[in-house]
Parts: C-alpha cells; sequence; structure tokens
C-alpha cells in the first residue's frame, strides 16, 4: 500500500491500488461536463479504443488540482496525442463544480469524472484517504485493452505528480 501524507500528517488510504500489467477495476464515474457522457465506466473507456490518462485530484478548486488539470489539458492538447488519446480527470467534487472549472480553464482534452456518491473508484482503486473521504492526487495510464502501464500515487497530496514519466508511459501507448 502507498505511504501518503497529507500537509506532513499521514493519511490512510482506503482499498489497495491496482497494479501495473494487470486490468484496472471497473469503474463508474458521474459525467462533470455538458460535453461528457453522464456516466464514465469502463466500458466507455474501452469503447474509446485509445489509451487513457487518469488525472486524479482531490479538487480542482485546489492550487495543485487545478495546475495538475491544467498542464495535463495543455500536454493533451499537443498534437502527438490530440484524438489519440482519452483524458478523464476524476475527483470527489460535484459534477457541477468540474463543469464550471473545465468550462472557465478551457479544459477540452478531458472527461470530467466525479466520485462523489459512493467513493466507489477511490475506493477499488486505492486512492480514497480514510480520515478526508477525498481521493488523494494519483495519475494511471491505462492501455486501450484496459490493462494498467503506468501508476503513481503521490507521496504528499500538495505536491504536484510526475508529469514528464506519466506523459512518457502515455506516448510509449501511441
Amino acid at each position: 500500500m502507498a505511504e501518503v501524507t497529507f500537509h506532513g500528517e499521514q493519511v490512510r488510504l482506503v482499498g489497495s491500488p491496482p497494479v501495473v500489467g494487470e486490468p484496472v477495476p471497473a469503474f463508474s464515474l458521474v459525467g462533470g461536463r455538458a460535453v461528457d457522457p453522464h456516466v464514465i465506466n469502463t466500458e466507455w473507456m474501452l469503447e474509446r479504443g485509445t489509451p487513457t490518462l487518469f488525472s486524479v485530484v482531490t479538487s480542482v478548486d485546489t492550487p495543485v488540482g487545478s495546475l495538475q488539470a491544467k498542464v495535463f489539458q495543455k500536454r493533451l492538447s499537443d498534437s502527438v496525442f490530440r484524438d489519440r488519446v482519452t483524458g478523464v480527470l476524476v475527483s470527489t467534487d460535484l459534477p457541477f463544480t468540474l463543469t464550471r472549472f473545465c468550462r472557465a480553464e478551457d479544459i477540452d482534452d478531458f472527461a470530467g469524472g466525479s466520485d462523489y456518491r459512493e467513493r466507489r473508484f477511490g475506493r477499488d482503486w486505492g486512492i480514497l484517504m480514510e480520515e478526508h473521504d477525498l481521493l488523494t492526487r494519483a495519475v494511471f495510464v491505462v492501455d486501450r485493452d484496459g490493462v494498467l502501464r503506468y501508476s503513481e500515487i503521490v507521496a504528499e497530496i500538495t505536491s504536484e505528480p510526475d508529469y514528464a514519466s506519466a506523459l512518457t508511459a502515455l506516448f510509449d501507448l501511441v
């Protein structure tokens, strides 16, 4: 199990994260943008037929969560990735919060997926902070067949992920 701190204080994560090289756990998220499907789930991901980058943030209304979304948006809009990958921005924010944020920040290359209802994504992917009932910061890259190819659970929730490593893993799949 990954060790994560929040402002230096250890937090407990519920569940076990998926293992690189194995299929990811089934999931279902509530779509957070008018252009997204109402439900973002395993079947939707597989039907897209492209590698998927899951950018997980505690909230888009935090400085690092906002920055993480913007950095990945900028890179996914590059010609090397455009229309060749799927981006999913995951948080426990309410769907309308994701919609507001994505519209205000021109986040067009991500489907916003909210895990606000049952926190099932967080539990099944081992990234739900028990103490706060929120998702910790993480990045997952999944190939077109639903197999996990890259995983990072950021050790300090207030730190940014390793963008370069995640994007390299994604680039290797396109």
